[in-house]
């Protein structure tokens, strides 16, 4: 039942604690990257931003396909030019720098909230024949609770964080492995257009030489 925090507190029987709200899990999904050329189908650019992206972690963010061959991959899509490949790789590579940015910050609101909220709970575990426990909400609200309820809730509210801190733990790490991939992609493919540019240079000046 919520109160006036300055009505109808005995402050003999009550123990005050202030929640600290958790932020909620970022649930992430990282669509395709729209990429467009008018040298290239709308077919072949869907099939691209398809292929580009492997089997998804629990939280819905997408893995990284590696590219093995380039010459392979791009026939498969049906795209014979890399700058629609290149561009949809940099497009999500934007995404994951992005999802890894707003994961550490929920970490670190995380790693400052665990411990407070864990004060709480000690705080309100000191004596438990305290009649009510007083639990500030935020937004000049308090929540007056029975003992055994305001101790389950702190204990859960401690579980979920911790739980959720791992979560984030894990998904920086497979974000860590996604970004490191597409840099990989990124530098092979262009390696490849150079060598390739180079060998048709290459073919070029040869057959100039062979028709004089």
């Amino acid at each position: 039942m919520f109160h006036d925090p300055y009505t109808n507190l005995s402050p003999a029987k009550c123990v005050f604690v202030s929640a600290r709200r958790q932020p909620l899990s970022l649930s992430i999904m990282a669509s395709p990257a729209p990429t467009s050329t008018g040298l290239e189908s709308p077919e072949a650019l869907a099939r691209l931003n398809a292929a580009i992206m492997g089997e998804r972690n629990p939280r819905g963010i997408p893995s990284a396909v590696f590219v093995d061959s380039v010459d392979t991959f791009m026939d498969a899509c049906g795209v014979k030019n890399i700058e629609p490949l290149v561009g949809a790789l940099q497009q999500m590579y934007s995404k994951y720098k992005f999802m890894e940015t707003s994961l550490q910050k929920n970490r670190e609101t995380f790693k400052r909230k665990i411990p407070d909220t864990q004060k709480d709970l000690d705080m309100a575990s000191v004596d438990c024949n305290v009649g009510n426990v007083c639990i500030w909400l935020g937004a000049q609200i308090m929540v007056e609770y029975p003992y055994e309820e305001a101790q389950e809730l702190l204990e859960k509210n401690v579980a979920t964080a911790t739980e959720k801190l791992a979560q984030i733990e894990e998904d920086l790490s497979f974000l860590r492995d996604q970004v490191i991939t597409t840099e990989v992609n990124i530098a092979r493919i262009f390696n490849h257009d150079v060598r390739r540019r180079r060998q048709e240079k290459d073919d070029k000046l040869v057959a100039e030489l062979e028709a004089k």
